[in-house]
């Protein structure tokens, strides 16, 4: 198991950004398309680094500190497509492409995918409703957790999910799912800060949902 320690740092300065974003969207007969660009220039950016000048304990612990990057940016694009194929189905996809630079060094940050993909169908009938969503995340550019200086690495991670409802009324509600199907294992360098996916692994639930 790896321990993670995080050491603070009271010389952060708050980040400072601006943001220009264009979107365009297109509603036709059974679907809709939408296409987002995004870009933002941010200084004083929060990023997370492996602290190698202190000592962890026990040796096995990964320690890091947050600092600043003087100067960021940040781009995007996003296009999707949502299907009404028949009545009471609706299939979502989209992709995007993230692009980001330490603009000091040059270098890729850290803790984000260059390619991002989603799949959400929905089925609604009657009380009955289905649903199922697929996430993909392509070229996620991280460390791993040991050793202590690994350099950043990239990696891919699928996941499935799917979750069942019975709508009682208006007020009552029950549902139960499965995240993560497929038993994917995470790539240890998306594991550090906490997963895109929580818990990570496969699991099963049931719930109820009452309005009063």
């Amino acid at each position: 198991m790896v321990l993670l320690y995080i050491e603070g740092n009271p010389d952060l300065q708050p980040e400072e950004s601006k943001t220009y974003e264009v979107a365009v969207g297109h509603k036709g007969d059974g679907y809709r398309l939408d296409l987002v660009y995004h870009y933002s220039k941010v200084d004083n950016l929060i990023n997370s680094a492996p602290n190698l000048t202190d000592p962890c304990l026990p040796p096995a612990t990964r320690c890091i500190k947050y600092q600043n990057i003087d100067k960021a940016k940040i781009s995007g694009t996003e296009l999707t497509l949502t299907l009404y194929p028949a009545d009471g189905l609706t299939v979502k996809g989209s992709i995007e492409y993230l692009d980001t630079e330490d603009e000091t060094t040059g270098e890729r940050l850290t803790e984000s995918a260059r390619i991002t993909g989603k799949l959400h169908i929905a089925y609604v009938r009657n009380a009955m409703s289905y649903f199922l969503n697929a996430k993909t995340y392509q070229d996620y550019y991280a460390a791993p957790s040991l050793p202590r200086n690994a350099p950043n690495e990239n990696s891919d991670y699928t996941v499935v999910d799917a979750k069942v409802s019975y709508a009682f009324d208006e007020d009552i509600e029950l549902f139960g799912g499965v995240d993560n199907i497929m038993n994917k294992q995470m790539p240890d360098n998306m594991q550090l800060h906490g997963t895109p996916n929580d818990p990570g692994e496969r699991y099963f639930y049931i719930g109820s949902t009452i309005k009063f």
